[in-house]
Order: C-alpha cells, then sequence, then structure tokens
C-alpha cells in the first residue's frame, strides 16, 4: 500500500472538491495525508482515518518571511511522511511542494501529482505590475513542475495550451480531467414551480466570477420587466482583493435587482429551485457549482472563457455562451431563455445527458487511478482529448 499526500492551501476547498479522492484511496488500504493551511477538519478527518498535518499557509500571505516559515513546515512533514505519491492542488501548494521536490530530491515522492484547477486573478492582470508578477509566477511553475515522474493535471485545454505554449512543462507530462466530479445521484432535476423563472448565480462575490456582471445585468433586465429573479449565492471573500463588498450586494438587493442569500452549504437544494444558472466568470479551471447545475437539468448560461466554455456543448447545446465583462449580452441571453420555455426544457436535458457522462465520480476517480498508475484508464469519457 501507498503513502498518499494531499497538499493544499484551505480545507474547505479539499473537502468540497477533492474529498472524495482522498476516501476513494483510503478505502483502498492507501495511509492518506492531509496537508493544509489550518485546523477546521482535523477531528472529523482523524476520525475517518486520514493523517491531517497543518503548515500554516494561507491564501493571501504576501510576507516573504512568513511564506520561507511556511515552506520550512511543508518541508519537515513532507521529509517525516516520506511520501510515495505527492498530489498538489491550487498556486502555492503546488509550487512550494513542487520546488521542494526539485531542490531536495530525496525529499521528492517517486511520483508526484499537480493539479493547476485554475489560474487565479493574477494570470487576468491588465497593469504592467500585473504582468510582471505573473511572469515570476510562470518562472517558478516552469522549476518547480520540471522534476522527472511529475504529472500537471489541468481541467480544461486552454489553460494546458497556455502552459504548453510558454514552455512551462511539456505536453508529454500533462493530463486533461474533467474537473473534481460530483454524484449525479444526488444532483438530480426537480420540476420547476417557480412563479418567476430563477436565475441562479452560485459563486464567492468576485468580480473575476463575473458577480459585478450579473448584478448589471439584473438590473438590466428589472429596467426592461422581465418577470426574472436573479438569485446569487455565495459569501463575500474579504481574502481576495476581486471580491465586492458587503455593501454592494447589499445595494443590488435592496434596490430589487437581486435576491442575495449569502453563503448555503445545501446547494442541490437552491439549484432544484432554479431554472437556469449562470456564471459569467472571466476565467475558471472547471467550475464545480456549473456541473452541479448541469447534474440537476439546467440550462446554463456562462462566458466564452477558458474552463466556463467547456461546460456548453457544441454539437448539442445545453446553453449559451456570451462575451466576458458585457452585461448587456448577458442580459439578453438570459432574456432570450426566460422567454422561450421550451428551449430551457431542450438545454436542460442536455446539461444532465452532459454531467452523467463526463462529470460524475465514477469517470473522474477513474482518471486519476489512471494518472497514479494504479490502473488503466478505459473510459474515454473521463477525460478531455484536446
Amino acid at each position: 500500500m501507498l503513502k498518499i499526500v494531499y497538499v493544499v492551501n484551505v480545507s474547505w476547498f479539499f473537502h468540497s472538491h477533492f474529498y472524495r479522492l482522498a476516501e476513494h484511496n483510503r478505502a483502498k488500504g492507501h495511509s492518506v495525508h492531509i496537508v493544509t493551511g489550518d485546523e477546521e477538519k482535523r477531528a472529523e478527518y482523524e476520525t475517518q482515518g486520514f493523517k491531517y498535518h497543518n503548515y500554516g499557509v494561507t491564501r493571501d500571505g504576501t510576507n516573504p518571511f512568513s511564506e520561507i516559515k511556511v515552506v520550512f513546515r511543508l518541508f519537515r512533514i513532507l521529509k517525516t511522511i516520506k511520501p510515495d505519491l505527492l498530489h498538489a492542488f491550487t498556486i502555492k501548494p503546488v509550487l512550494y511542494s513542487g520546488l521542494l521536490s526539485k531542490i531536495f530530491p530525496r525529499l521528492g515522492a517517486l511520483r508526484s501529482i499537480f493539479s493547476v484547477t485554475g489560474l487565479g486573478s493574477l494570470s487576468l492582470a491588465e497593469n504592467r505590475r500585473g504582468k510582471a508578477l505573473w511572469r515570476g509566477v510562470e518562472w517558478l511553475y516552469r522549476l518547480a513542475l520540471s522534476r522527472p515522474n511529475t504529472t500537471v493535471v489541468f481541467e480544461n485545454c486552454d489553460d494546458r495550451d497556455l502552459f504548453i505554449r510558454d514552455g512551462i512543462v511539456p505536453k508529454s507530462a500533462t493530463a486533461i480531467v474533467n474537473g473534481a466530479g460530483i454524484d449525479t445521484e444526488v444532483f438530480t432535476p426537480k420540476e420547476s414551480d417557480n412563479a418567476k423563472v430563477v436565475v441562479a448565480f452560485v459563486a464567492r462575490m468576485l468580480k473575476d466570477k463575473g458577480a459585478k456582471e450579473f448584478i448589471d445585468a439584473a438590473s438590466l433586465l428589472k429596467q426592461r420587466q422581465v418577470p426574472v429573479v436573479m438569485r446569487m449565492v455565495g459569501s463575500v471573500d474579504k481574502e481576495n482583493i476581486s471580491s465586492l463588498s458587503v455593501q454592494d450586494i447589499e445595494a443590488a438587493a435592496s434596490k430589487g435587482f437581486v435576491d442575495y442569500l449569502g453563503h448555503q452549504t445545501d446547494i442541490r437544494m437552491i439549484y432544484q429551485h432554479a431554472d437556469i444558472a449562470c456564471l459569467p466568470s472571466y476565467r475558471e479551471g472547471l467550475p464545480k457549482s456549473l456541473i452541479e447545475a448541469a447534474s440537476c437539468g439546467l440550462p446554463i448560461v456562462t462566458t466564452d472563457t477558458p474552463g466556463c466554455r467547456q461546460l456548453i456543448d457544441v454539437k448539442d447545446p445545453n446553453g449559451v455562451l456570451v462575451p466576458p465583462r458585457n452585461a448587456v449580452a448577458l442580459a439578453d441571453a438570459i432574456q432570450g431563455l426566460v422567454e422561450n420555455p421550451k428551449l430551457r426544457k431542450v438545454y436542460g436535458e442536455q446539461s444532465r445527458k452532459m454531467a452523467k457522462s463526463k462529470f460524475d465520480y465514477h469517470s473522474i476517480l477513474s482518471s486519476f487511478d489512471c494518472i497514479y498508475g494504479l490502473t488503466r484508464d478505459t473510459n474515454e469519457s473521463s477525460t478531455n482529448r484536446c
């Protein structure tokens, strides 16, 4: 049996997205270690048989001395565990564990997997300073991902193509997996009985997620007197420079533009009581919220951007793509679906088919088994072929 180490930034993200993967491997008898930056899930995970470690990383930390301490704590944890397989997710965990494995070869696992679950706000920077910082991050990626026996996992072809084009990683060291997977027997369709069509935006309240465009589109639809409820579900993220403020959201809600529910734990219920799912994001890895919406049989309105466009089937359409940062186009697309219930039904049925064929846990876990070298992947639908 293997010692498998998962390195993440915060436990809530891992629990939301990749807990099922860890449990899948623990159930096989492997020793599974979760290395994260907080204590939130320690008691729960240790009760279930996982080994839990805290290396103190934060998503927004930029103090170089604090980050050096974080890297040193991660070094000591990995040195103690001596993993057979290491799998890191998101920017800091990937860079820190990758650089440590590169600088200290004996520390590194026999096999390293690095999941690029999105490129983050910095990749979208338009000012000179932001672009320079992103070039620095690319240089660090190039170094961290250059160790032999390394596989870099992407969630969409656009991100992989960017890394290959910029010389960060060769194509032979990459793989595409369709996100984190969902239980399509839990996220199931339910017939809507809403008096007005409900459009659900489920995400953190970030500008990068298109939260501002959603509010602006809601304002336009109200001006047009379109009978629709524009519902926003998710929390304000004070640690993210892209976040809207609580005052921004409350102002939109007070004007009747949006129905803001804040953070919710039962996303299935949100989608089962909605008619359309919307995420006008600027860039994603592969948005789990839209995958869950698709599994619930909802038509999708999203942007023609990396990670989002993958949720719209070109051959058998299940929704509408709109340009990013364009509230008018977003309002037009939503209004078109509000006024066409037959098209909503067709798109919703196609969404459900897509979710079952591409995003079910069985397919995703089979893909990771193959990447880990634990089995051969015979499921063509579990991995995108770019």
